[in-house]
């Protein structure tokens, strides 16, 4: 694999020899096809990963060795990103998503459907309380299977709400945040608040941003240093079919968008839209 010229946290990667490459996996079954050539990505990858390492201002220590990458591929090209910093898991319901989750650089992923303490929390000391917090300890420890026992996680972004709160404060590490941004289960939350007070955790409410920083995550997106996890484009006039493989949850895993007077995607800049509407 060779990247673009320069080095960027982001990079389109050029795979030579991909006709020779795809007529020799015709005959081969779809999952071997797969899996042959997401591990030539994984090897071509490495050299960016060490190349990654070499450019961090500190020969030691946790920012590099956090450093790691993953690939995808997207509309025919392979796009690698180099992340930094925290280690993210994610956690699913439908396990069609755990390679999209893993791809975008997760350390690991659990999967809710295999625990049963959803839904609001059971009245304190009674034992169907006793129950859920041995489940949802259960919960922690396949959190630990991937930190390491005791490394509990620094922050829980919390989107479903009433169904996984109560486990999300409690999970949450001493002196960690719980930030909930929806709640698309339910709003009627409820937790153990002796978990919160006697290991002063915090809980943060977020609801995006304003302008500036909206303005200023479009244009990382823009400049391609953030990945906006990008499943379908719809034209204007297809906006009812989006609606409803959302609402029936046949959606790819990702985010939907819709155009909103572009005529194509791709589009980068207000010039670039209006340059492209007049050329049809």
């Amino acid at each position: 694999c060779s990247a673009a010229k320069g080095w960027r946290s982001m990079a389109d990667f050029e795979i030579k020899g991909g006709a020779e490459l795809a007529k020799a996996l015709q005959d081969l079954p779809v999952k071997l096809e797969k899996n042959v050539l997401r591990g030539a990505i994984r090897a071509g990858s490495k050299v960016f990963l060490d190349e990654a390492k070499l450019r961090v201002p500190v020969a030691s220590g946790k920012l590099r060795d956090s450093l790691r990458i993953s690939t995808r591929l997207i509309r025919g090209k392979v796009l690698g990103t180099v992340t930094a910093g925290g280690n993210a898991i994610g956690v699913i319901s439908d396990e069609g998503k755990r390679d999209f989750v893993m791809g975008l650089g997760a350390k690991g992923v659990i999967n809710r459907n295999d625990f049963n303490c959803w839904g609001q929390m059971p009245a304190v000391n009674t034992p169907a309380y006793n129950d859920w917090l041995k489940e949802a300890r259960r919960f922690g420890k396949a959190i630990w299977d991937i930190t390491g026992k005791g490394v509990s996680v620094d922050i829980v972004f919390e989107h479903p709400g009433e169904a996984t709160f109560p486990v999300s404060a409690l999970v949450c590490k001493k002196g960690g945040m719980v930030v909930i941004c929806a709640g698309t289960t339910g709003f009627n939350c409820t937790f153990d608040v002796r978990y919160m007070w006697m290991h002063q955790k915090r809980l943060q409410g977020s609801h995006f941003a304003h302008l500036k920083q909206a303005a200023a995550a479009n244009k990382l997106m823009v400049e391609r240093r953030l990945d906006p996890c990008m499943s379908e484009v719809f034209p204007w006039a297809e906006i009812p079919r989006a609606h409803m493989l959302m609402w029936k949850n046949q959606h790819k895993p990702g985010n939907m968008a819709v155009l909103v007077q572009a005529p194509r995607p791709g589009l980068r800049t207000y010039e670039d839209t209006l340059e492209a509407g007049r050329h049809g």
